[in-house]
């Protein structure tokens, strides 16, 4: 009994609050947030602590360098097709013609590769200063000015797209991540005057179009607030265009805008409800069915793109006859995005933990489509989400994807050639996003050790 008061007593001397006793028992490590999310873009200070190096600093340069080469001279990016398009002699994509309506969100996108590196259109290089500068005057170009509030502050509408258009009803992608874009710069280069009016009617829409949004509302909503799809309010929630704009209202809080704090919290509040409900629970997805004799293998953390623990969204013109040539099972795109957003809402669950257990079941592989037995794992889509979670996890498992990401990207990017420094289109997605898309998400993906600090607990 002694030993032990002792120990009571030794413990005390240490940890003269209770609480921070009981913490540091019970609790996993907390981590600081910096006041400032984003100087370690700047400083990049944790490169190497998070397991960068000279040659991923490399690889993003190399990259950046190609963007500003296929920036088109109205300042915006497109989705780019070009002959490498074959997806392993069996899948081919070329006569798929691009959407030109995706130019907003491919913009975006390229902007996020530079801010990720902490350039903006007032400070870095020279070329990169040009090109940013020149991409922000084409955002503003395509921003809605209207009375309307289903209109004002939009970035891109279905006014971008052709009349025929497949994707022509998609444009909340082009807001959602032309929004990120833009307020990364605010943020970072602290440009009021030609950036605050845009991103203040940017991120109001954002806030208006959400399902069950109260935003500016007198009277409460008789919906529960979840997340977005394709169109404003459209009622329906997926988890991809809820992830993108996630993201961005996570960084819009940083920003210098005239919306109240209890706005976002609203807002975020309703991001979790819907990946919550989005995270499957039980054995099995929704409409699934127990085959005789066979076990049902639980998919509980699995996260679905509109129903709890589906497999995601399937794209018809990659069908080779009856084959689907990418796993779905084995790139759990949904998963890693909502694991991510979870992590930046600072959700530490069960749920989590499962999350990351489907992920790490997939590590980075490029592995391409051979036959219905070996399907494509390439998906630079998934590459993206499950490198910022697993950063966001840390621990040991962080480790072990960030090694195999960067042997899968350091060796795939083009050495050479007018497409140098960029990433082939290969994989599910990429198609439609061109060669823009997937060097964009693959720099970001070697920018993760300073891109965000990490926002709640590691060592999942």
């Amino acid at each position: 009994m002694s030993k032990y008061l002792n120990w009571v007593c030794n413990m005390r001397k240490l940890f003269p609050s209770l609480a921070l006793f009981l913490s540091a028992v019970f609790s996993s490590p907390v981590i600081a947030i910096p006041k400032d999310p984003f100087a370690g873009r700047t400083t990049k200070k944790s490169l190497t602590k998070e397991g960068g190096n000279r040659t991923t600093e490399k690889a993003v340069d190399m990259a950046l360098d190609y963007l500003v080469r296929s920036q088109n001279e109205d300042g915006s990016w497109s989705a780019s097709q070009d002959s490498d398009t074959d997806q392993g002699g069996r899948v081919s994509n070329k006569k798929y013609k691009p959407s030109k309506g995706f130019k907003p969100g491919i913009t975006g996108l390229a902007v996020l590769a530079f801010t990720s590196s902490g350039h903006t259109h007032l400070k870095g290089k020279p070329e990169y200063v040009e090109a940013l500068k020149k991409a922000v005057d084409y955002l503003k170009s395509v921003q809605k000015h209207s009375p309307d509030r289903t209109r004002d502050g939009l970035i891109g509408g279905i006014e971008v797209f052709e009349e025929n258009d497949s994707f022509n009803d998609h444009w909340m992608y082009n807001h959602a991540i032309a929004s990120l874009a833009l307020t990364e710069l605010l943020i970072l280069s602290k440009d009021e005057d030609n950036l605050k009016e845009s991103v203040q009617a940017a991120i109001e829409f954002c806030l208006h179009a959400q399902n069950g949004s109260t935003f500016k509302k007198k009277s409460p909503s008789k919906h529960s607030t979840y997340g977005w799809r394709y169109q404003y309010q459209e009622g329906t929630n997926d988890s991809s265009v809820t992830s993108w704009m996630a993201q961005t209202i996570h960084t819009a809080q940083h920003a210098s805008l005239d919306i109240p704090s209890s706005e976002f919290k609203k807002s975020l509040k309703g991001i979790s409800n819907w990946f919550e409900k989005a995270t499957a629970k039980k054995k099995s997805a929704q409409g699934s069915r127990k085959r005789r004799g066979t076990p049902v293998p639980s998919l509980a953390g699995r996260i679905g793109y509109q129903i709890p623990g589906d497999e995601g969204a399937r794209w018809a013109k990659q069908m080779q006859g009856s084959i689907y040539p990418f796993s779905k099972k084995e790139t759990q795109s949904m998963t890693a995005a909502g694991t991510f957003c979870k992590l930046l809402n600072k959700k530490s669950s069960r749920s989590v933990r499962d999350s990351i257990d489907w992920l790490m079941k997939s590590i980075p592989e490029w592995r391409e489509y051979k036959n219905a037995r070996t399907l494509s794992k390439v998906n630079f889509y998934y590459w993206y989400y499950g490198t910022n979670a697993m950063f966001q996890a840390g621990g040991t498992n962080w480790k072990k994807w960030n090694k195999a990401m960067k042997k899968v990207l350091l060796a795939n990017q083009r050495k050479s050639g007018d497409e140098k420094g960029s990433w082939d289109i290969k994989g599910e997605w990429s198609p439609i996003g061109g060669r823009v898309y997937t060097t964009a998400l693959s720099a970001m993906c070697l920018q993760v050790y300073y891109r965000y600090p990490r926002f709640g607990t590691k060592g999942f």
